[in-house]
């Protein structure tokens, strides 16, 4: 049977879009903030914050209304749930992840941007031991330019550029940020990488490097581009 829950809102209209937005079974106010940061419906997180709902809420497996806002890339949400308070280092249970990895590895760039104004820490690590610019650069929007994008932008907030991760569970080998790029041949993400001081001779657990892995794969303007001499021609 439906429980239902009604939010303290000065607005009949937030009510209205609440209802609209998640269905006639209206739920407690905390999981409506939640939802309706997911779904990017503005009005009704305005209205749920203003009724006090605390912008810090999470769902049982530690999600955050800012988490979930900065996975979808909706802005002006997460301009307002920082503005009312929400702790941008909030990390999930399953993944370990951050608002700012969310939003980084989904190109998000004006969100990245807004989270880091507002204080989210580079060097946190999700579950993997990853960072928001190693699971970027590994993991990041398909589309290279935006990876390559979003890589300078923490790059310039200054993160570790030589940070290593598990990028296999079970496995245990710890593996350079440049490795991955290399591997899929991202010569826009090895770039910046290089160019802010990561090492192509850093080697993993098994003692392998990104250099080595180029070479073996035989990408000569990989190999080029990781000995500084040049970046590849389009």
């Amino acid at each position: 049977m439906c429980r239902r829950w009604v939010a303290k809102v000065s607005s009949i209209s937030i009510m209205a879009a609440v209802s609209v937005s998640l269905g006639a079974c209206v739920s407690p106010p905390e999981q409506q903030l939640i939802r309706a940061a997911r779904a990017g419906a503005t009005d009704v997180v305005e209205g749920l914050l203003e009724a006090g709902v605390s912008p810090n809420v999470t769902t049982l497996e530690k999600d955050t209304p800012l988490n979930y806002a900065a996975f979808e890339g909706h802005t002006e949400i997460v301009r307002i749930l920082l503005a009312a308070g929400a702790d941008p280092n909030i990390q999930n249970e399953r993944f370990g992840s951050t608002p700012l990895m969310n939003a980084a590895n989904n190109g998000h760039i004006e969100v990245m941007r807004l989270l880091l104004a507002g204080g989210a820490d580079l060097e946190l690590r999700n579950n993997l031991e990853m960072t928001a610019l190693w699971s970027t650069a590994a993991y990041g929007p398909k589309e290279r330019a935006r990876r390559a994008e979003a890589v300078a932008l923490l790059v310039e907030a200054g993160a570790e550029v030589n940070t290593m991760a598990i990028p296999t569970p079970g496995v245990g080998n710890r593996v350079p940020v440049l490795t991955f790029p290399v591997v899929l041949g991202h010569f826009e993400t090895v770039y910046v990488l290089i160019g802010a001081g990561a090492d192509p001779n850093a080697t993993d657990s098994a003692g392998v490097s990104p250099m080595d892995v180029a070479r073996k794969i035989g990408n000569a303007d990989m190999i080029s581009l990781l000995e500084g001499k040049r970046f590849p021609d389009p």
